[in-house]
């Protein structure tokens, strides 16, 4: 099914409390009972009542819909709490490595699979998830390169899509692990060859 894109939702544009509510639990029963491949537009609307062009409304397309249902279901990753940067790029990948290890993780990953071949679900993933990634970490690896953690002349954001690059391939593949380990070796291997120590 063609699955056209309609005007994105912004802070000013949010579907009613009732549309929403039952849009998101129709999803969840979806996904629960069948995957992310059971959430099509078709059975979303047969399961919440809601109509496809209202649906359509508000969501881009059926990826737009899983966000938001991972997010409201499954929270996002922990927040980052003080301490020195480093650390907390640590913490980053780690709380990255939990949450894409937990029931929110079979779901991204289905939803990363059907983006391939179909661009308007990869632009929704990348706007909604990847990119508020590399940006919450690329500015911890630019706080780090002004606390003098990191040499100057590092690429922050390109690292910060190095770092997250592995989890992302384990959700999708499996190898390597996803978890806290995988986290903090991937820190220390990238680490070592940007830092001060390890370009010297």
């Amino acid at each position: 099914m063609t699955e056209p894109l309609t005007e994105p939702d912004t802070p000013t544009r949010r579907p009613r409390e009732r549309v929403r509510r039952q849009v998101i639990g129709a999803a969840r029963e979806l996904i629960e009972a069948g995957g992310y491949a059971a959430l099509t537009v078709d059975a979303l609307v047969a399961a919440s009542g809601i109509s496809k062009k209202t649906v359509y409304r508000w969501w881009d397309n059926r990826a737009d819909v899983a966000l938001d249902t991972i997010f409201e279901a499954f929270g996002e990753p922990d927040a980052v709490r003080g301490g020195p940067v480093l650390d907390r790029v640590r913490h980053y990948l780690e709380a990255e490595a939990r949450y894409l290890g937990g029931p929110a993780g079979p779901v991204l990953a289905g939803v990363l699979a059907d983006a391939q071949h179909r661009p308007a679900l990869a632009a929704t993933v990348e706007r909604r998830y990847f990119a508020a990634r590399r940006d919450g970490l690329g500015a911890l690896l630019h706080a780090a390169v002004r606390e003098g953690g990191l040499s100057a002349g590092i690429d922050a954001d390109l690292t910060a899509a190095v770092l997250l690059a592995p989890l992302h391939q384990a959700l999708l593949t499996r190898y390597p692990s996803l978890d806290e380990d995988t986290a903090r070796r991937v820190v220390q291997l990238v680490m070592h060859g940007i830092s001060d120590r390890g370009s010297a």
